[in-house]
C-alpha cells in the first residue's frame, strides 16, 4: 500500500495536467471561433456600409443627373447619346511583358514591365459591313523598345477582358485592326457607323469617351476646332481639358451628334493642355481598307522631309525656320529635310512645291499623306520654286520611320 500511494498521486497529477490542457484547449478554440465569427460581423458590417454608401453616391448622382436633366435639356439630350454610343467603346490593355528600357540619357537602363492602356471602337464602315476593332497603333507598336505585346485584351462596358489578336496596322497613319484570338468569344457591342468629318464645321459640338487615369468609359464634351492638321481634324475640350490631357485616352471616338464616328483621338498638345487630335473620317474609312488586305505592318512610303502649307504661313514664323517666302505664293513650303532619307540631296529648307506628279498641290496633307497611302521606292515627281527659279525633283519615297516623326 505504501508503495502504490506516490504511483496514485503520480497519476492523480498526471490526470489534472490533461484535464486542464484539455480545458486550456477548449477556451483556445472557443475564443478563436468566436475571434473568427467577430471578424465574419466586421467585415459583413464594413461591406453593408461600403454598399450602403456607395448606394448612396449612386443615388445622389442619379438626384443631381435627374435636377441637370429637368434644367437643362441639353444635359438629358448629351446623356442620353452617351449611353447610346457606350455599347460601341471598349477599352484596351497590351501586356509587353519585362524589357529593359531607358527613359532619359540621364537615367540609367532598368528592367520593368511594360503595359498600356487606350481605348478602342466597334466600327462600321457602312451599315451592312461586318464590325471591326479599331485602335491606334502606338498602343500597341511601341517603338521603345521596338516590340509588339504579348497579350492584348478589350473590355466592353459591363462585360470581361476577352484576348484579342493584332491584324494589321500602320505607324504612320497610327491605326490599328484587332481580331479575337476565340471567334467563340467575339463580342462587338452595338456598332457604330462611320461618319463624315468634312459635314462638320468649326465650333460643331462633338463627344468622346475615353479612360483618363484608367477610369474607364469616360465622356468628355467639346468643340471642332479646326480641319486639316495633318492628318487630323483639331477639338478643343477647355472643361475636360484635364482628363482629355492624361494617358488612356488614345484611340478615343469622336462622335458627332447623330452618333456616327468622325474621328478617333491620336495626340494631344500638352504645351496647351487643351486640344486633342483627331484622325479624320477619309483617312480611317481608307486605311482601314488597306488595312484588311494586310496582315502585321502595313508599309508606308515617305518622303524623308516636311512640310507646311503656305497660305496663312506666319512671316515671322517663317523667318524663324529660316524660310524665304517668294511674293503671293502658293503651295506649301519644305521646312525640313531629313538626313540620309529619300529627299536627302533633292530637296531643300524653303523650296517652294506646287505640283506633285503634275496635279497641283493644295495642302501639306496632300504631300504627307499621299506618301503614306503610296509604297515604299515608289516615284513621286515634284515640281516647283527654289530661289525664284522653278525646279523639278524626282523622289523615290523610303519608308516611314514612326521614330523620326515623334
Amino acid at each position: 500500500m505504501r508503495k502504490a500511494a506516490p504511483l496514485l498521486g503520480v497519476g492523480l497529477l498526471v490526470c489534472v495536467i490533461v484535464f486542464g490542457l484539455v480545458r486550456l484547449n477548449t477556451l483556445f478554440e472557443t475564443t478563436k471561433a468566436s475571434g473568427v465569427r467577430a471578424a465574419q460581423v466586421v467585415r459583413q458590417s464594413i461591406v453593408a456600409l461600403e454598399k450602403q454608401h456607395s448606394d448612396n453616391v449612386r443615388q445622389l448622382r442619379w438626384d443631381m443627373l435627374s435636377m441637370r436633366e429637368e434644367l437643362c435639356p441639353e444635359a438629358r439630350r448629351r446623356g442620353e447619346l452617351y449611353q447610346k454610343m457606350l455599347p460601341a467603346c471598349f477599352h484596351l490593355s497590351a501586356d509587353y511583358g519585362e524589357h529593359v528600357v531607358q527613359d532619359s540619357p540621364f537615367v540609367a537602363p532598368e528592367r520593368r514591365r511594360i503595359l498600356l492602356e487606350g481605348c478602342g471602337v466597334s466600327l462600321q464602315l457602312d451599315p451592312l459591313a461586318k464590325p471591326q476593332l479599331v485602335s491606334v497603333a502606338h498602343i500597341i507598336a511601341q517603338s521603345n523598345p521596338t516590340v509588339l505585346p504579348n497579350r492584348v485584351y478589350v473590355h466592353f462596358h459591363g462585360r470581361p477582358a476577352i484576348e484579342v489578336v493584332i491584324t494589321s496596322f500602320t505607324r504612320g497613319r497610327d491605326l490599328v485592326l484587332l481580331d479575337f484570338k476565340n471567334n467563340a468569344e467575339a463580342f462587338y457591342g452595338t456598332p457604330a457607323l462611320l461618319g463624315d468629318t468634312a459635314t462638320l464645321n468649326p465650333g460643331s459640338p462633338v463627344m468622346t469617351i475615353g479612360s483618363p487615369n484608367s477610369f474607364r468609359f469616360i465622356p468628355a464634351w467639346g468643340e471642332l476646332l479646326r480641319h486639316g492638321s495633318v492628318p487630323s481634324v483639331e477639338g478643343l475640350f477647355p472643361s475636360l481639358s484635364s482628363q482629355r490631357c492624361n494617358h488612356g485616352n488614345s484611340g478615343s471616338p469622336l462622335f458627332a451628334l447623330d452618333g456616327s464616328v468622325v474621328g478617333i483621338a491620336n495626340i494631344v498638345y500638352s504645351r496647351l493642355d487643351v486640344f486633342s487630335a483627331f484622325i479624320n473620317s477619309e483617312i480611317i474609312r481608307r486605311t482601314l481598307g488597306q488595312l484588311g488586305e494586310t496582315r502585321g505592318e502595313l508599309e508606308e512610303g515617305s518622303f524623308g522631309a516636311t512640310f507646311e502649307d503656305v497660305v496663312g504661313l506666319n512671316p515671322a514664323h517663317a523667318d524663324k525656320l529660316g524660310i524665304v517666302l517668294p511674293p503671293n505664293p502658293e503651295g506649301v513650303i519644305v521646312t525640313d529635310v531629313y538626313a540620309k532619307e529619300a529627299s536627302d540631296g533633292k530637296l531643300q529648307k524653303s523650296d517652294l512645291i506646287t505640283h506633285c506628279d503634275d496635279v497641283p498641290v493644295a495642302s501639306a496633307e496632300t504631300l504627307i499623306v499621299g506618301a503614306l497611302y503610296a509604297k515604299p521606292k515608289t516615284v513621286m515627281k515634284l515640281r516647283g520654286l527654289r530661289g525664284g527659279a522653278e525646279f523639278k525633283a524626282e523622289i523615290t519615297l523610303g519608308k516611314f520611320d514612326s521614330d523620326a516623326r515623334r
